[in-house]
């Protein structure tokens, strides 16, 4: 028998609704800036986003003394290629698209 303690069900259902209203607020956040300058480029916006959640992930994991690097380090690498390209190309629909066509591209 494990003496390893485990978290209740309703903090797993809590932090996932803490993390879609968060992409709700990054999605309007990113779509304000959009509507106020026209001309900003999605790659600054991917850039500012990611450098975000980079601070955020970093702070999280020397809170709970987890380790960034993982154990299967070439397919995180791969993880992060694919999810930079996806969060780019969502950017650069929010350019062309409402923030509703945008997020429901994203989505499927």
């Amino acid at each position: 028998m494990s003496s390893e303690v485990r978290p209740s069900p309703s903090s797993g259902i809590a932090l996932m609704l803490l993390g879609a209203m968060t992409f709700a607020v990054m999605s309007t956040t990113a779509g304000a800036a959009y509507q106020r300058d026209p001309s900003l480029s999605a790659w600054t916006v991917t850039f500012v986003r990611s450098s975000v959640s980079l601070v955020t992930l970093i702070a999280i994991a020397r809170g709970s003394g987890a380790s960034l690097w993982g154990d299967r380090r070439p397919a995180l690498w791969w993880r992060g290629v694919a999810g930079a390209l996806s969060l780019l190309g969502y950017f650069l629909s929010m350019q062309h698209l409402s923030i509703g066509e945008a997020g429901f591209l994203n989505q499927t």
